[in-house]
């Protein structure tokens, strides 16, 4: 059987429909606690009247603590409409690697990772590229390759990062 890597990428895609949930969701009933996105003036037409942040800052048991989750919940509800002005977005990152065997090109990649926040901690994003890497290097081991056949290759990078 003759096979070869001809390359291996770090490849990104745009993650279109992130999960944000974390942050809270947006709806047109208003909850125990909610950001009144119109009387704040950063309703537009058409979209969803209140902001209901996670964590619920009446959820507090002190003072001190709903005043903690109060602020947490005001930068969540700054973070997504900051999210819906385009001024981040989520990203998906994948190593990818095109090899032959017997004659036929095929594609192999990583699981990926998305959901990355594109204004991350830089080094927060090299580890993930590493655990991309480690992983489809795993998967071109339990195909036949030797160490030494993807130690060869030189990783290629997007030049369009979006980190």
């Amino acid at each position: 059987m003759s096979k070869e890597i001809r390359s291996i990428k770090i490849k990104q895609y745009f993650d279109s429909d992130p999960d944000t949930s974390f942050l809270g969701e947006y709806s047109n009933k208003r909850a125990k606690f909610s950001f009144d996105r119109q009387f704040l003036g950063d309703m537009n037409r058409n979209e969803y009247r209140y902001f209901n942040p996670y964590p619920n800052p009446l959820e507090g048991k002190t003072q001190k603590e709903r005043k903690e989750l109060y602020q947490w919940a005001k930068q969540n509800y700054e973070r997504m409409e900051s999210l819906n002005n385009q001024n981040w977005f989520f990203f998906g990152l994948k190593a990818e690697a095109e090899i032959i065997i017997n004659g036929v090109i095929q594609n192999i990649s990583s699981g990926g990772l998305w959901g990355i926040e594109s204004d991350s901690n830089r080094s927060y994003i090299e580890d993930i590229i590493k655990e991309e890497i480690a992983d489809l290097k795993d998967q071109l081991k339990e195909i036949g390759f030797s160490d030494e056949d993807i130690e060869d290759i030189e990783i290629e990078y997007n030049e369009d990062k979006f980190y």
